[in-house]
């Protein structure tokens, strides 16, 4: 083998090569992203509605709904499989092009394991709901209150960050209405779980406009559907060979 023939070998990926590992990386995390989007949708379909003149007698109608701990399965799943494909795109490089991007995956990941956990204590809260009408202790209820006042404004920013920076991952349409429902399921956490105001839990349905988002960005990031070369990472960047006939020292 001549010094030509080494130097084509160590320009071409193989497929233990950082590149090779980043692609398939990107190709997972989109794959499951898009996955995310039937969970996520099925959690906002399947969730009760709140029936009363208080907060109190409106908790109480959801926890007795026939689906909610249905649409809160759906809803874990929903979140465990969103942080799991954000944290493959990041690290495959996907947001790397925007801070903006980078930081709302960061913030979507941390705010999506908080909600998972949330999720699971709705699940239990269920139970609590005999008690809770009967205005006896319920302390799975009071924990899940607390837990969507700070964990659904954190998932709502992040996501809107996300869609508004990841300029390449969707039409601007598609983004611009993930941002705005991220930003009204985050209002929704502050004004109905922390302000006990009932008639905006119409803001929680923000959820459902990041469905479409979710569902394109996965389908685009496995296709590999970039806006640049600029999006891969230097850590992949291929090695600089040197000219035929130079030397080293």
């Amino acid at each position: 083998m001549d010094h030509h023939d080494l130097q084509d070998s160590a320009q071409r990926p193989s497929d233990q090569s950082p590149m090779h590992d980043t692609r398939r990386m990107q190709t997972c995390g989109g794959a499951l992203l898009a996955a995310t989007g039937i969970p996520f949708l099925m959690a906002g379909l399947l969730h009760p509605h709140g029936e009363g003149s208080s907060f109190e007698a409106g908790t109480a109608s959801m926890l007795q709904g026939a689906t909610w701990s249905m649409a809160h399965w759906f809803g874990l799943v929903a979140m465990v499989l969103l942080v799991w494909a954000v944290w493959l795109l990041v690290d495959s490089g996907w947001t790397r092009a925007s801070v903006l991007a980078h930081a709302g995956a960061r913030l979507t990941i941390l705010a999506g394991l908080f909600m998972a956990v949330q999720m699971a204590v709705e699940i239990g809260a269920g139970k609590s709901v005999h008690d809770y009408a009967a205005g006896r202790p319920a302390p799975l209820v009071d924990l899940l209150e607390a837990m969507q006042v700070v964990g659904w404004p954190a998932f709502g920013l992040g996501f809107a960050l996300l869609a508004l920076g990841a300029s390449h991952a969707a039409p601007r349409p598609v983004a611009l209405l993930a941002a705005v429902g991220g930003i009204a399921a985050g209002l929704g956490g502050i004004l109905v779980m922390g302000l006990h105001i009932l008639p905006a839990a119409p803001l929680f349905a923000g959820t459902n406009a990041l469905v479409p988002w979710i569902v394109w960005s996965g389908v685009r990031a496995a296709r590999h559907q970039r806006a640049s070369a600029d999006d891969i990472p230097p850590a992949v960047a291929q090695p600089r060979v040197a000219p035929t006939g130079s030397s080293s020292r």
